[in-house]
């Protein structure tokens, strides 16, 4: 059977969407007269605090983005740098089913044929664009540079595809080879490339995210919040307010090396990747300089035979 995977989506911008909405539709039909409510959870990161602090077992939603711009290798993209980076830990979204399942026990079946919704997410009560995540990646990753850092941290935003594309070969793919090739060299196992690969295949399927604005609204949490006591607010916490962005990305840093990468996530331990850092500014400096030399030399050569010909 042939047919258009785009006419299949309709409205939808991926596969993933498409069959959340199937699923939610299929609820709805299939759980009439049973107390029922639907949790929306946005982009899924490390933990705020439990179990761990940054505790991460999955490599999707913006860990992989995160992880690849603190270690050099994810450079440059078609992203909307004042769009919404709708990101919520993941212990929050716990805490909020529970909550949800906790009020649905209470209420029973009341009102089934409009099941309340609750959207786990940081978009409307404490949103953060694209460029203030990146920067405070870039920043906590100059500090605490990891193990495996490749060059140093930096992400430019693009407006075309072409220019993204350019921009991506040069500093991506050519780079990630050269570096692979000088692991094998050295007797090491090549890997840059691969984790590039990934990282492409996930930025495509992801890129309607970080072009398009968020709208979310996600008030129901807060009428929850309220029917709950001091205690269970505590205990059961979800209030995405209460992320303090610059502190959570860091400990989203440590999270993903510790957690992903088996690495301590100490930030003690950033000896090695300090050593490498330094040994980066240095090839960079001298990269650039060697840049600039050429370029002066082949300003001078091409003046000098324009002036040999008047």
């Amino acid at each position: 059977m042939f047919f258009s995977l785009k006419l299949l989506l309709g409205k939808h911008v991926n596969t993933y969407t498409f069959t959340k909405g199937l699923a939610e539709i299929l609820a709805l039909q299939e759980t009439k007269g049973l107390p029922f409510s639907i949790i929306r959870p946005s982009g899924v990161c490390p933990s705020i605090v439990e179990p761990k602090v940054g505790w991460v077992d999955s490599y999707t939603a913006l860990v992989p983005f995160i992880d690849t711009i603190q270690a050099g290798i994810f450079r440059s993209g078609i992203i909307g740098r004042k769009n919404i980076s709708d990101v919520v830990p993941v212990d929050m979204v716990s805490n909020l089913t529970i909550a949800v399942s906790w009020k649905v026990a209470n209420d029973g079946a009341q009102n089934n044929d409009a099941p309340s919704i609750y959207h786990s997410s940081s978009a409307t009560s404490n949103p953060i664009v694209f460029e203030e995540m990146f920067r405070l990646t870039i920043e906590n990753a100059k500090i605490y540079p990891p193990s495996y850092i490749a060059w140093m941290p930096q992400i430019r935003y693009h407006e075309t595809k072409l220019a993204d594309n350019i921009d991506r070969f040069f500093t991506g793919y050519l780079f990630v080879n050269v570096m692979d090739f000088m692991l094998v060299m050295f007797g090491g196992k090549p890997k840059a490339a691969k984790s590039l690969d990934r990282i492409m295949k996930m930025y495509d399927v992801l890129n309607f995210a970080h072009t398009q604005p968020v709208n979310v609204i996600s008030n129901n949490y807060k009428k929850l919040m309220n029917l709950m006591n001091e205690y269970d607010q505590k205990e059961f916490y979800f209030d995405p307010s209460t992320i303090k962005w610059p502190e959570y990305n860091k400990n989203m840093l440590f999270g993903i090396r510790k957690y992903i990468w088996k690495e301590s996530g100490n930030p003690q331990d950033s000896f090695i990747g300090k050593k490498k850092l330094r040994i980066i500014k240095a090839v960079s400096f001298l990269l650039n300089v060697l840049a600039l030399g050429g370029a002066a030399y082949g300003f001078k050569k091409g003046g000098e035979c324009l002036l040999s010909k008047l």
